[in-house]
């Protein structure tokens, strides 16, 4: 398995829509952590370019891809962009 890091960007001026959706948007990452596909994520505090990096565990990119599509933040349009990137983690917990 590798790990992938996803970068998502948010629309702007979505903010009260992402705290709309959040408790779903978290309760789904939680069963994706649970089950080891997920290992972090977590927003970056910059409201003024919104975005947040999630590191997965996965076989592809395009099985992340599959996962990421059911977000409830992606199901809501909420997310502008998410790129998929496998990362060559040389060291630390996840290596």
């Amino acid at each position: 398995m590798a790990v992938f890091a996803v970068q998502y960007t948010y629309h702007p001026n979505q903010g009260a829509d992402r705290d709309l959706y959040r408790p779903a948007h978290r309760g789904y990452l939680r069963e994706l952590l649970n089950d080891g596909i997920v290992l972090a994520s977590g927003a970056y505090p910059d409201e003024e370019n919104p975005g947040a990096l999630l590191i997965f565990r996965a076989d592809t990119a395009g099985e992340v891809a599959d996962r990421l599509r059911i977000d409830p933040f992606m199901v809501q349009g909420l997310v502008a962009n998410a790129d998929i990137r496998e990362w060559s983690v040389a060291m630390g917990p996840w290596a």
